[in-house]
């Protein structure tokens, strides 16, 4: 137990009126995702799902932005023993939170009374699970003024009620505690200096980072992300600090000699991880944003250390007209009644506390390209985060992964659809190297596979409904979940009903599975009977395969065939199965077909073979070094080239069947494919098997296996 005591009697801040809806309704130990309505509706039956209880593991990858450079949370301070999903904080509903902090910059001392206003979800609730960490101490809890006995237990405590709570029936419970805040997981509440590391001179600040679960750190609160509260702050630090929090400035009060009270005030819901505080002697500016929907023109503020003003203010430039351009694709900007902004902090990265973003300085060192994608990054999430939270850590694709690919949009307005693209397959991890486990429930809640391959399926998403479809999906996601919480399934279950499309195997694929298609592909042509020369049109026969190891991924394909005079045609498949072979007619014999020549889907392409050669896809180290038959397996002609790494004579390639006997012998041209009906050298046609291509000549040691199947 620490020894110091309060040294102040904190005042009780006045009430706050009922807030929105939460998003909650416990059914004894389970529950429902329930929004709530808007505009009169709620999301259909198919998006009610149920919570599971889970235990997410910790990866070792360092987090992308905006978690950058930094170590993942430390598993010791975050604490293993507690679930988000623990039956008991089913049990209850948070209405409104009450927050008073006294905050003691030089000593590192924070000294606070929580208020919790709540509403039983049981007919007799006798007791109430919260959370704070066990260095802070709790001074004394009470209920409407009668002390109350707490039980402690790690990171949590428990309320008694006596007598209990009926089902509906609110309390209020008022937690006053104090102690040393300790730095955890991502940051909790840290004390520091700006600019860093000049003790000497220094000037003090405090800052905060709660996510995923490091909130009970600086105060007791219930710290899930889908029981969402509306929330008033009196934070009190010396005069000469500034002291930003969440939703509007709405006084500054003088407490005692040099020290300010600054009264913060959130009207809109909000989840525990997004309540932040901020505190030093921060320079302040505003500008304007003007609603598209008609509403009051809006704040946008900014706050940043003095010896930062001068690249913040030109790296924050453009963030009412990022507002306006997510606003129309998305709908109106969530807490357009209020602000946003951001606010300068000390960390590798920034965080998107609701309505005022948290932006580290290393951050502004950065060119204005780079800054913009961060700033567009913590913007975004307002939309997915902030106003739609995730129900699991499971599910922070739903943020982050929405989140990253906003900033491909924000390159779309702002450098057309090539800045777009160019975003997107910076993402992608080229020269094949694949993305670690799978989105939902990832091996690491912030790796890239949460970041850029959540980006991705959105970029997929649009690539197979189209652009109206796409963003009337995302507005109705919004408008379904708004201020709530949402899973994976409630996601899906919205672009399914809202399209009329069965995406099961989409989702299976690329959010619950790993890896992505790898594809091989060889076509012939021959020319459509009646037709005369070159230029007749021409009969393809396409045999497509998926060489990854990974389950098929079922994609519509768009095929680019080229043709000598510069024009082009495209064609588009459904690819459903491992080997699959699709017949079309073109008006001329094509140069060269190219698969998904505009990257809407994320893959690699070993190669597409041709009548005129083998074309490399976007992975040439997947051609093997010298070697390439196409198709394998084979269910008729294979195409096979060899590719020496210096210039030699041509190669001899000899057939085996499966007892080892050489069947035929082949001549290979240099960087020429030559076709293999599938005879041997007396023109029988051989059976179905496992044959074996053996180098000779220019390719003497290569060999290579060879499926053949009826």
């Amino acid at each position: 137990m620490n020894p110091r005591v309060l040294r102040s009697t904190l005042p009780r801040p006045p009430s706050i009126g009922r807030g929105f809806p939460l998003c909650i309704a416990a059914l004894g130990c389970a529950s429902l995702f329930t929004p709530p309505p808007a505009h009169g509706a709620g999301p259909g039956a198919g998006d009610d799902l149920q919570l599971r209880f889970v235990d997410p593991s910790w990866g070792d990858e360092r987090p992308i932005c905006g978690h950058a450079l930094l170590p993942g949370p430390d598993r010791t301070a975050t604490g293993t023993e507690r679930s988000d999903l623990d039956p008991r904080y089913l049990e209850y509903d948070l209405d409104r939170v009450e927050l008073s902090l006294r905050i003691d910059p030089e000593a590192g001392w924070l000294e606070g009374e929580v208020i919790h206003h709540l509403r039983s979800n049981r007919p007799a609730l006798s007791a109430v699970l919260l959370d704070l960490v066990p260095t802070m101490e709790i001074l004394s809890v009470d209920r409407g003024g009668v002390p109350t006995p707490v039980i402690r237990k790690g990171r949590q405590f428990v309320v008694a009620l006596d007598p209990p709570l009926s089902e509906g029936e609110a309390a209020a419970l008022r937690v006053r505690y104090a102690g040393e805040p300790q730095v955890e997981g991502f940051m909790g509440m840290e004390f520091g200096q700006h600019p860093p590391n000049h003790s000497d001179s220094g000037v003090p600040m405090v800052q905060t980072l709660s996510e995923t679960n490091s909130a009970p750190a600086w105060w007791p609160c219930k710290d899930v992300a889908y029981d969402k509260f509306v929330l008033e702050s009196w934070i009190e630090v010396p005069a000469w600090m500034t002291a930003t929090g969440n939703g509007r400035l709405i006084e500054t009060i003088p407490v005692g000699p040099d020290r300010l009270s600054h009264h913060w005030r959130e009207d809109y819901p909000i989840a525990t991880y997004l309540v932040a505080v901020n505190a030093t002697n921060f320079v302040h500016w505003t500008d304007t944003y003007v609603p598209i929907e008609g509403d009051a023109p809006m704040p946008v503020t900014y706050y940043c250390y003095p010896e930062s003003e001068a690249a913040a203010r030109v790296a924050w430039e453009r963030t009412p007209l990022m507002i306006e351009r997510f606003a129309r694709l998305f709908g109106e900007y969530p807490f357009v009644r209020e602000q946003y902004g951001m606010v300068e902090f000390q960390w590798a990265g920034a965080m998107e506390h609701q309505t005022l973003s948290s932006y580290g300085s290393y951050l502004l060192a950065s060119d204005q390209r780079q800054n913009e994608r961060v700033v567009a990054h913590e913007l975004a999430h307002q939309w997915w985060g902030d106003l739609i939270s995730p129900g699991t850590w499971d599910d922070i694709w739903l943020n982050e992964g929405f989140a990253t690919y906003c900033e491909a949009l924000w390159y779309e307005a702002t450098e057309g659809p090539a800045g777009y693209r160019a975003h997107l397959l910076s993402r992608s991890r080229p020269g094949g190297r694949e993305f670690p486990g799978t989105i939902h429930r990832p091996d690491y809640t912030f790796n890239s596979t949460v970041y850029s391959k959540g980006a991705w399926v959105l970029h997929m998403l649009r690539g197979i409904l189209g652009d109206e479809l796409f963003f009337h999906t995302l507005r109705e996601y919004r408008r379904n979940y708004a201020f709530g919480a949402a899973i994976t399934p409630n996601f899906q279950a919205t672009v399914e009903r809202v399209t009329g499309r069965d995406l099961s195997s989409f989702f299976r694929s690329w959010v619950y599975g790993s890896g992505r298609p790898i594809y091989e592909a060889t076509w012939t042509s021959s020319p459509v009977p009646g037709t005369q020369g070159t230029s007749g049109a021409v009969q393809v026969e396409l045999s497509l395969a998926q060489a990854q190891a990974e389950p098929v991924f079922s994609m519509p394909i768009s095929l680019v065939a080229s043709f000598g005079d510069g024009s082009s045609d495209t064609i588009r498949i459904e690819n459903e199965a491992r080997v699959e072979t699709y017949q079309f007619t073109l008006r001329a014999e094509p140069e060269r077909i190219v698969l998904d020549p505009d990257d809407w889907i994320l893959k690699q392409v070993s190669y597409v073979a041709g009548p005129s050669g083998i074309e490399p896809g976007i992975e040439p180290a997947s051609l093997g070094g010298r070697f390439v038959v196409a198709p394998n397996p084979s269910l008729g002609p294979v195409r096979i080239l060899f590719e020496p790494t210096a210039p030699s004579g041509d190669a001899l390639v000899s057939v085996l069947d499966p007892g080892g006997r050489q069947i035929l012998t082949l001549t290979l041209p240099s960087g020429r494919a030559v076709v293999w009906d599938g005879r041997d050298a007396d023109g029988a046609r051989l059976p179905a098997g496992i044959y074996w291509l053996r180098g000779g000549g220019a390719a003497l040691g290569l060999h290579q296996r060879l499926v053949r199947i009826r």
